[in-house]
């Protein structure tokens, strides 16, 4: 290969790397947030105030709580 095909290789791979990272960061901070929530829930924490504190809308709140009644 030449010199640039492998540096544009080199490249894609960096940025692939790099989006792979930022996805995994915001699923991570995505689960926390869930696992507050759910925490919350169980605690008898009203749908505002986990809203408040974790971001999430009310539509995912309403979906775990139903997650967590069932379990």
């Amino acid at each position: 290969m030449t010199y640039a095909i492998e540096r544009a290789f080199d490249d894609m791979e960096r940025r692939g790397i790099r989006k792979g990272k930022r996805e995994g960061k915001l699923e991570g901070k995505r689960e926390g947030k869930l696992e507050v929530a759910e925490k919350m829930i169980i605690r008898g924490r009203s749908i505002e105030e986990i809203i408040e504190y974790t971001g999430l809308t009310s539509a995912e709140v309403d979906d775990l709580r139903t997650k967590v009644q069932l379990s």
